[in-house]
């Protein structure tokens, strides 16, 4: 069976939201297809995350498809390009496929849009996303919400002992005003002071700044043993590399996991090698994901989301095949059982919605040669 997709959001597609918002109903046994929302950036500084992320959706599903769906039933991906952090198109998408579409569970967004997972909780639509890490607006958690990217305070913490365990003791934090870095920024903080790792400073550029020369100077006056860049977009981590080398600045980059795409290769391996450390999943079945990634696909995963998004549509798709089938009956699902994981083995999500940090290992990477390899004794 092929999967149909269905992109973008036509003029007829918002008129039709406006006269039969509330009409549709949503998923139920018996229906032709089993309809699935998708919400991701395909176009912007934030494609490379959800390019990849929908074609890691895309092979998991037409997987099941081939071997004969959901208890008989085709599973239909109905996708919505949101741009890169467009909250107000993303809102739109999500209502258009609520009520018009009328799917009870959506995978995304991509990268984190308090306001779009607000919007679910009202709507009390399942959303679960590859990437997202916040999850929770002010002291409220959300019902509704998932995610299936790696805990952030595992990562930082398995960055920080590495960072200790080579004696990078004294660190200046770069970082943008994203949503993304500042809660990387704070999960970071929180493990350097448990490692006794002392922050000499911390450096905030605009998102989308490319020009660090200015900040990079004074880091280099301060003669710190690392510097950690908190970025997610790979627009400026390529320019941070290169201007660090050619102020001579020879100190080791610590980053993120988002730092592990392949246009950081591409473009700048060179100002990458030996020299940028982060702590990424150890992902227990990369080998198998990647072979079946490249044989479909004849190439590689650009971004770092490719398995996270298959384990959300595997997520989804375990629940459907257990009737669950109003966004209420799939959200109990997913909170209450584990499922097989690509990146984890076994995914289980914590009471915010988040994987748990019980089933999720670290393994230190650098850049060699040029490609993402495990760090030598990490």
């Amino acid at each position: 069976m092929k999967t149909k997709i269905i992109f973008g959001i036509t003029i007829a597609a918002i008129i039709a939201i406006i006269f039969f918002a509330g009409c549709t109903q949503q998923n139920q046994p018996g229906e032709e297809k089993i309809r699935i929302g998708v919400l991701l950036s395909l176009s912007g500084d934030a494609a490379f995350f959800g390019e990849s992320e929908l074609k890691g959706i895309q092979m998991a599903v037409d997987e099941v498809n081939e071997a004969g769906g959901i208890n008989g039933q085709a599973v239909e991906l109905i996708v919505e390009d949101t741009g890169t952090l467009n909250t107000p198109a993303t809102i739109t998408a999500l209502q258009k496929l609520v009520n018009v579409d009328g799917v009870s569970v959506i995978i995304g967004p991509t990268w984190d849009m308090p306001g779009v997972t607000e919007v679910a909780e009202k709507e009390k639509i399942v959303l679960i996303s590859p990437d997202n890490i916040v999850g929770i607006t002010g002291e409220k958690k959300l019902e509704y919400f998932f995610s299936t990217w790696q805990p952030q305070k595992a990562e930082m913490l398995a960055l920080a002992k590495f960072a200790k365990e080579r004696n990078l003791t004294q660190i200046v934090i770069l970082k943008d005003t994203d949503i993304y870095s500042e809660v990387i920024t704070k999960r970071f903080l929180e493990a350097v002071n448990q490692q006794r790792i002392n922050v000499l400073g911390s450096f905030s550029v605009i998102t989308g700044t490319k020009d660090f020369r200015t900040e990079l100077i004074k880091i280099k006056e301060m003669k710190p043993d690392a510097i950690m860049a908190a970025f997610v977009s790979e627009s400026p981590r390529g320019p941070l590399l290169k201007q660090i080398k050619e102020l001579d600045l020879k100190t080791p980059v610590l980053a993120n996991s988002a730092v592990e795409d392949q246009a950081l290769l591409n473009n700048f391996s060179q100002y990458a090698e030996n020299t940028v450390f982060f702590a990424s999943p150890n992902i227990v079945r990369e080998k198998e994901f990647l072979s079946k990634f490249e044989a479909k696909y004849q190439t590689k995963p650009v971004g770092p989301g490719a398995p996270n998004a298959y384990d959300a549509a595997i997520a989804i798709v375990t629940a459907y095949k257990s009737e669950a089938r109003t966004a209420d009956e799939i959200k109990t699902f997913l909170k209450t059982h584990t499922f097989p994981s690509m990146t984890f083995g076994q995914l289980q999500f914590d009471e915010n919605g988040f994987v748990s940090s019980d089933v999720t290992k670290f393994v230190i990477k650098t850049v060699k040669n040029g490609q993402f390899i495990p760090y030598e004794g990490s």
